[in-house]
């Protein structure tokens, strides 16, 4: 987030709406630290706090910012026993002014607080061994409080609201001091800032795919006369960062030394199989299936070095986080590549049923599910395969695909024929 261009001289300040971390697990502490170091090294000023951010413990969280020289943000969230405040409610920044004798002068005082709400209650449980509770305020209230304090001492007031859009604007509406909000938690983002009273507000969504640029005009007297918003996709458009390329070199090596077999509190008891079971009663059909991406989705990762990447491997094999599917390449390597289960389900309860147990009454279809776009978009979602077309792309994987057309022609026409006169359609061609 941008804030201001005054006369000649361009100041901003880059803020993070909070979430930044995100997992408990010990790929999600490794991450941690690379990507803390990146936010350093892009010069990150303060950072919202959000409850994902505290997975990995209160301890780590201060430990990581203390190192990485970064400041973590919160005017509503307190610990439960000593009703102090977790984090710093707010800073003031001073943009475009200049040092005398060790004092700044001149330049616009940016004051920057952050509040936090959460979806599911008023209270944030110990995360790991050493935490303590702690308590979310109400974040309305607790803004206002800032700003009585921040008046007079800022000339630019800015919240980062940890809330989403409806509650931040509530806040906006509550409290009427703000200049601007940067707006965390969920995927919605607006291109363009969306105003209440005079507060310009805006969301990039999820995931570090837009950056949110808030103008804001000043006048002489250093009072904001109006604001502007955008959003900007961090597209191919840009070239990369050295910097930052050199420090996501470093992590995809120290993942794949890490070698990090994943973390399962509670698997599920269906089994899955492998293609080996499936292919001796479906031969034609495992045949087609070598012929696909999908048989080779192992080779993609291992060609990227991150076939040990755990963000990376779940969409790349078969029964990943369920009993007797994928674990690690040395523990389970017949569960590499995305085979036949994961399209058509577990196979223990189809298996049986041929062989002649299991109970048909209770497992419709054979035991096996029925395959729809949900299947598919599991993995191919809009992050990670954008140009992603189900009716399109599914005919590069499905069995017998002339067959399939004819099938689902006819389906779409029996369809049509159903439907009154004044809704018939002609039917469509399934190219």
């Amino acid at each position: 987030m941008a804030a201001k261009s005054f006369g000649d001289a361009s100041m901003s300040i880059l803020l993070d709406g909070g979430d930044c971390l995100s997992g408990g697990k010990a790929q999600d502490s490794l991450k941690a630290e690379f990507l803390l170091e990146g936010m350093r090294a892009l010069g990150y000023g303060p950072i919202a706090l959000g409850d994902m951010d505290l997975m990995l413990g209160q301890a780590f969280l201060k430990r990581m910012a203390q190192k990485y020289g970064l400041k973590f943000l919160s005017a509503n969230v307190y610990y439960a026993d000593t009703n102090e405040r977790f984090a710093k409610p707010y800073v003031i920044r001073r943009v475009g002014g200049r040092k005398i004798l060790g004092i700044d002068v001149g330049g616009v005082r940016v004051g920057i607080t952050s509040v936090l709400r959460l979806d599911d209650g008023t209270r944030i449980s110990p995360k790991v061994a050493g935490d303590r509770e702690l308590i979310v305020k109400d974040p309305t209230l607790s803004a206002r409080e800032v700003v009585q304090e921040l008046r007079g001492k800022s000339d630019v007031l800015i919240c980062l609201a940890h809330t989403g859009m409806d509650p931040a604007k509530e806040i906006a509406r509550g409290v009427g001091g703000f200049d601007m909000m940067l707006v965390g938690h969920g995927n919605f983002r607006n291109n363009g800032a969306i105003f209440v009273g005079k507060t310009a507000l805006i969301q990039p969504g999820d995931q570090g795919r837009m950056i949110a640029v808030l103008d804001a005009r000043l006048t002489d007297q250093m009072k904001v006369a109006g604001a502007t918003g955008r959003l900007v996709a961090l597209d191919d458009s840009y070239p990369d960062d050295e910097r930052m390329t050199a420090i996501l070199t470093r992590y995809k090596e120290a993942v794949h030394t890490a070698n990090i077999a994943p973390e399962w509190e509670n698997m599920d008891e269906q089994k899955y199989l492998g293609t080996a079971a499936c292919e001796g009663c479906h031969p034609d059909e495992a045949e087609q299936w070598k012929a696909t991406q999908h048989a080779r989705a192992w080779q993609t990762l291992i060609d990227e070095k991150v076939d040990r990447d755990l963000e990376c491997v779940p969409c790349h094999v078969t029964g990943f986080g369920t009993f007797n599917g994928f674990r690690r390449a040395d523990l389970t390597p017949t569960m590499m590549d995305v085979q036949c289960e994961v399209c058509h389900g577990p196979g223990k309860d189809h298996f049986e049923l041929i062989s002649g147990g299991g109970d048909r009454s209770r497992l419709p279809l054979h035991g096996m599910k029925i395959i729809n776009p949900k299947t598919c978009t599991a993995c191919h979602r809009d992050d990670h395969d954008p140009t992603f077309d189900y009716p399109t792309d599914l005919m590069l994987v499905v069995h017998k695909p002339e067959e399939f057309k004819r099938e689902l022609e006819k389906a779409l026409r029996e369809r049509a024929e159903r439907m009154p006169p004044s809704e018939q359609e002609k039917p469509r061609s399934v190219e």
